[in-house]
């Protein structure tokens, strides 16, 4: 059960600006649960995931995916279920169906969804080149070093490491059908807050368990 509390520092997080675009998508930042891998792995904590929607359109006219209520949903995280879909965008609308796509073989998207994702996707590259660059620009030290003085840093701030994860290859797009044109609007005037992937810590429900363990997460 959430308290009051929560409830109110939940409502503060919440602003009014408008979520970021490009390439004309919308840019929703999920925080992910934080994973240990190995007993030689780092713990990754406070992981940013970077899910892209806008409103479906093609040409084209089909039944399963009508244009006044579907949104177009890409990058959608690797362990994403109809479920994690269902709840992130529960607050906005009803969901009708979900419809997840195979990134090389299915031919739904239309030429201008495929057109956009390309550009979303050079614009990736292109950031992730910029940075790398960047950082051997920058570097000093051996690679221990460096994180010997990230550790500090963070242990002088208590900040964590943001960490981005990559586009996948396959299964990263959905169409999502809301019940009404109202609930599509909604959904593409969300504003910026911060959103969980699944809550963990003492705000998690039992379904929130229930998804960790499905990820062998504990």
């Amino acid at each position: 059960m959430v308290s009051k509390k929560s409830k109110k520092s939940e409502e503060s997080s919440t602003s009014s600006a408008q979520l970021d675009q490009i390439a004309n998508f919308y840019i929703l930042p999920l925080h992910m649960p934080a994973i240990s891998t190995t007993h030689s792995s780092p713990t990754y904590k406070n992981v940013l995931h970077y899910l892209y929607f806008k409103k479906h359109e093609s040409p084209k006219q089909d039944a399963k995916t009508p244009k006044d209520r579907t949104l177009f949903l890409l990058n959608i995280p690797v362990d994403a279920t109809e479920s994690h879909i269902r709840d992130l965008l529960k607050p906005y609308g009803r969901v009708a169906s979900i419809h997840f796509l195979n990134r090389v073989r299915d031919s739904n998207l239309s030429k201008e969804e495929r057109e956009q994702q390309e550009e979303l996707e050079r614009l990736e590259r292109e950031a992730e080149a910029a940075e790398e660059a960047q950082n051997n620009k920058t570097k000093k030290g051996s690679k221990k070093q460096q994180q010997q003085q990230q550790q500090q840093q963070q242990q002088a701030t208590g900040a964590e490491d943001t960490q981005r994860r990559k586009l996948f290859a396959t299964g990263s797009q959905a169409y999502v059908v809301f019940l009404e044109e109202q609930e599509l609007v909604k959904a593409l005037n969300m504003k910026k807050k911060k959103r969980s992937w699944i809550v963990t810590g003492p705000e998690a429900t039992l379904a929130d368990a229930a998804k960790l363990s499905s990820l062998g997460v504990a």
